[in-house]
C-alpha cells in the first residue's frame, strides 16, 4: 500500500466501519466488501478521481478534533477579503479549540456559530466543534450528549458551502486539495 494511505490517525479497521456511519454515494457502496481497509477504498477511490466521494469519507474516517481542523482549513478558503467579524470570531474560536480542546475554549463554540447563523463555513466550523465535545445543553442542565455524527454533518457542511464559494469550474481541483489536507492529517500532519 502507498505510505501516503497508511492513515495512522483512522482507528477503523475497515472501510465498511466508516460507511456505516453516514449514507455514501452508490460510488462507494459499490465498491465495499467487509475486508477493504480505508486506505484501499480512499485509493480507488482517488485512482478513479471521485474526490468528493474520497472527501467526504475522510470525514467521517478522521477522529472529531482532526475533523473540526480540517473544517477550520476549508472555511479559511472561503473567508472573503473583508470577512465578518463573526465569521472570522468563529474560526479562531474552532481553531483555538483544536490545539485546546478544553472546556473553556468549548462554551464559547456555540455562540459563535450561532452569531454567524451557522450559514456559513466558518459557522459549520465553530459548530463542529461545539458538537464535537461536552453538552447540547446549558451547564444548568442534565448533560446533553451529542450524536457522534453531528460533528462530522457539520465539518461536511462548513466544507460544503466553502466548495460552493469557490469558482465552479475549480471544483474538482478544491475536491482534490481538500482531501490532500485531509489524507495529510490522517497521517499525522498539519493538512497545511
Amino acid at each position: 500500500m502507498n505510505d501516503k494511505l497508511q492513515l495512522k490517525k483512522i482507528t477503523a479497521g475497515t472501510a465498511k466501519e466508516i460507511c456505516d456511519r453516514y449514507d455514501p454515494s452508490p460510488e462507494i457502496c459499490s465498491r465495499l466488501d467487509a475486508t477493504l481497509s480505508p486506505g484501499e477504498l480512499l485509493g480507488m477511490l482517488q485512482t478513479e478521481d471521485l474526490y468528493a466521494d474520497a472527501l467526504q469519507f475522510m470525514v467521517f474516517a478522521l477522529p472529531k478534533r482532526e475533523t473540526v481542523w480540517l473544517a477550520c482549513l476549508a472555511a479559511r478558503q472561503s473567508l472573503s477579503e473583508s470577512p465578518s467579524k463573526e465569521d472570522l470570531s468563529a474560526i479562531e474560536y474552532a481553531e483555538k479549540w483544536v490545539f485546546e480542546p478544553n472546556e473553556e475554549n468549548h462554551q464559547v463554540l456555540k455562540a459563535a456559530a450561532e452569531a454567524t447563523g451557522m450559514s456559513t463555513a466558518a459557522g459549520m466550523a465553530a459548530a463542529a466543534g461545539n458538537w464535537a465535545d461536552g453538552s447540547l445543553t446549558s451547564k444548568q442542565s442534565p448533560p446533553v450528549t451529542p450524536p457522534e455524527e453531528l460533528t462530522k454533518e457539520a465539518a461536511w457542511a462548513a466544507i460544503i458551502l466553502t466548495l460552493s464559494k469557490l469558482p465552479a469550474d475549480q471544483t474538482p481541483q478544491n475536491q482534490k486539495l481538500f482531501l490532500d489536507k485531509a489524507v495529510d492529517i490522517a497521517n499525522g500532519g498539519s493538512g497545511q
